[in-house]
């Protein structure tokens, strides 16, 4: 059953839930920071309005997540539901929360969605594939170096 967030107790219990299945980190030269995390959006407010996040929850845990942030951005005039995390222990219910996600998006009258994929992740092309047949455009490209 898929489930949106909306206090900080059901925004730990989904977080302790998906970091105990040990999600793979594709990233490079960074890490997730699971209190960190916790602490930047455990608000009752911020999960009501700027971070959205759903979790797909069965027998009491949540196996999924899908995460947005409200970009309201300084330099762009478009309101932009902006990715901010994505996992799920098996496709069905990955594509299941996208799909409640984009639907949110839409009735909120967001201009645009922004996605992305980790190079890293092995599934990187058929991910950009996806993305495609779904309309979206590629629009840039990212780089990272350690200091």
């Amino acid at each position: 059953m898929i489930k949106r967030i909306l206090h900080p107790d059901d925004l730990e219990k989904c977080m302790v839930d998906i970091f105990a299945l040990k999600p793979p980190n594709y990233h490079n030269f960074v890490t997730y920071n699971e209190e960190r995390l916790f602490r930047g959006f455990a608000n009752k407010a911020v999960l009501a309005w700027d971070f959205f996040m759903w979790g797909n929850i069965e027998d009491d845990k949540y196996n999924g997540f899908i995460a947005f942030w409200n970009d309201k951005s300084e330099r762009f005039h478009e309101s932009i539901f902006q990715e901010m995390g994505w996992f799920s222990s098996d496709q069905k219910t990955g594509y299941k929360l996208l799909v409640t996600a984009l639907k949110f998006a839409k009735e909120k009258e967001f201009d645009c969605v922004v996605m992305s994929s980790i190079v890293g992740n092995p599934k990187h092309e058929k991910i950009h594939g996806f993305y495609e047949k779904m309309g979206f455009k590629q629009d840039g490209i990212s780089y990272i170096a350690r200091l």
